[in-house]
């Protein structure tokens, strides 16, 4: 029987990601949208046939976050969402794009908690 190893947060490879996404210069280069492009569309689609199994209310971590690129579709499914991601610089974008959302709704959307998480949950 073989088994596959799951990185660790001591790995050279999620040491180099964990250098690449915390560059600032990364993150604002990194879009908070790929709308336009078919992957991304692909991929929100799959993404809300996955959320239809969990209750609206129910908490979601959104992990890796980024930009918080899903930030938004998560909330507007009713979810009580927190995003995560390794990189300050990442979630600084990750706020500010959900503060602008939260402007476009005036006021009518949630609070939504970013924090640094840069451990492997055991």
């Amino acid at each position: 029987m073989s088994t596959i190893a799951e990185p660790t947060t001591g790995s050279a490879s999620h040491k180099l990601a964990r250098e690449r996404f915390s560059r600032k210069s990364l993150a604002d280069k990194y879009p908070s949208e790929y709308s336009s492009r078919w992957r991304d569309r692909r991929e929100k689609v799959c993404v809300e046939k996955c959320l239809q199994a969990i209750p609206t209310g129910s908490r979601v971590l959104d992990l890796p976050c980024g930009t918080g690129r899903l930030t938004r579709m998560l909330v507007t499914r009713g979810h009580n969402v927190t995003g995560a991601d390794v990189s300050e610089a990442m979630l600084g974008h990750a706020r500010e794009n959900y503060r602008a959302y939260q402007r476009e709704q005036k006021g009518n959307a949630p609070d939504v908690q970013f924090e640094v998480r840069n451990r492997k949950a055991r």
